[in-house]
């Protein structure tokens, strides 16, 4: 950027009247690189600290998004009296809602509308403990179903991002209550 020499004086240099005259002091180049190098770390800590919180939001926003998911496969199988399922697609670390046909139960196919598009999971996110009565299920199990009346899978899906952060969805046995806790 240009400045006019009045401008340009007043802003980089230091004056000091000594004996009658003007004597010019301007910052050093070890000052300026001193100033830009403690501006370098400070923009390195800031991009860690949100790489952070970004990957800490990523992490809610699937809990959210997987309760939102048990939610409509609950709700469609008590308004449509077929059982619904939560089905995760672990090679390609998708899921989606899917409800039973009227004439076969035991086939599948996606829900309509919204719960019915595959949600991926991203890389950085696993599912890290699926639990059923405070018992671990191993191995985790890819499909969370709700019979016609919307009971069904009851218990905990723990969500683990790569920081070690977890963040779990609740189902409740006794009320069906979802939540999402970090």
């Amino acid at each position: 950027m240009i400045f006019p020499r009045h401008i340009r004086n007043d802003l980089f240099s230091k004056s000091n009247h000594s004996h009658g005259r003007v004597v010019k002091h301007a910052f050093t180049l070890v000052e300026l690189l001193l100033v830009l190098a403690l501006m370098g770390i400070l923009a390195g800590g800031a991009i860690v600290a949100f790489r952070g919180r970004q990957q800490s939001h990523a992490l809610k926003m699937i809990a959210r998004d997987l309760s939102a998911a048990f939610e409509a496969a609950r709700t469609i199988a008590k308004r449509k009296r077929l059982p619904s399922q939560v089905q995760f697609y672990n090679e390609h670390r998708q899921y989606r809602v899917e409800i039973a046909h009227a004439e076969d139960v035991s086939d599948y196919k996606p829900a309509v509308g919204r719960a019915g598009i595959m949600n991926q999971l991203p890389d950085s996110i696993t599912i890290d403990t699926v639990s059923e009565d405070g018992m671990p299920l191993n191995p985790i199990p890819e499909t969370y179903g709700f019979s016609s009346d919307g009971n069904g899978f009851h218990g905990k899906v723990i969500l683990q991002n790569k920081n070690g952060e977890t963040v779990s969805v609740k189902i409740e046995k006794e009320t069906g209550q979802i939540s999402v806790t970090e």
